[in-house]
């Protein structure tokens, strides 16, 4: 059975930093909780790179996208329609992938 999301819940945010390593921002799976996200911001900082962002949730995919780093050092990715599944108990999975050596990712999730 679908439930659906609180959109009446205090806005979080999760963050994830990692030096040439993904950043991941992991929301356990909750019994009482839909997640619902509404917008992601990402960087990366230092030699020209490409990245990935990956959104999952339930195992599902939901956003999978390449970042080209020489051209953008940042993203803000916010959606107007909120992403969720809404279903209950599902995690949410959002990966920012490594950049290579030398190269800090950080991955910022608002999310209620």
């Amino acid at each position: 059975m679908k439930s659906q999301p609180n959109t009446t819940a205090t806005a979080k945010t999760s963050v994830a930093t990692a030096s040439a390593d993904d950043a991941v921002v992991t929301l356990a799976a909750d019994a009482t909780e839909a997640y619902v996200i509404d917008w992601i911001a990402a960087s990366y900082q230092g030699t020209a790179i490409t990245g990935n962002l990956l959104v999952q949730i339930g195992g599902t995919t939901y956003l999978n996208m390449d970042i080209d780093g020489a051209t953008y050092e940042w993203i803000f990715l916010p959606f107007h329609v909120p992403m969720s599944s809404s279903q209950r108990n599902e995690a949410v999975v959002v990966t920012l992938a490594d950049g290579g050596t030398g190269v800090a990712g950080k991955l910022t999730v608002g999310y209620r």
